[in-house]
């Protein structure tokens, strides 16, 4: 498998604790903003291995960022 704990503990690091802040989690309201910053630490410090479900929320905030809080963008089909 790809090495998903790896890059969320190094290459990726700051882009999940920019998209995944306390800060970005409650202003979306979707997610505990505690949990999921508990399920990062603990992924960091090898307790667990929650890859997967921090790189699936940080594709759903960046989808929101793009899509839910940029202004209106006309697409044409």
């Amino acid at each position: 498998g790809a090495p998903i704990r790896r890059w969320i503990n190094h290459e990726l690091r700051d882009s999940v604790d920019d998209l995944l802040s306390v800060e970005s989690l409650s202003n979306r309201g979707i997610f505990d903003p505690i949990k999921v910053r508990s399920i990062i630490k603990q992924t960091r410090h090898n307790g667990l291995d929650a890859g997967y479900t921090i790189l699936s929320l940080m594709c759903i905030e960046q989808w929101c960022r793009i899509f839910v809080d940029a202004p209106h963008i006309s697409m044409r089909l």
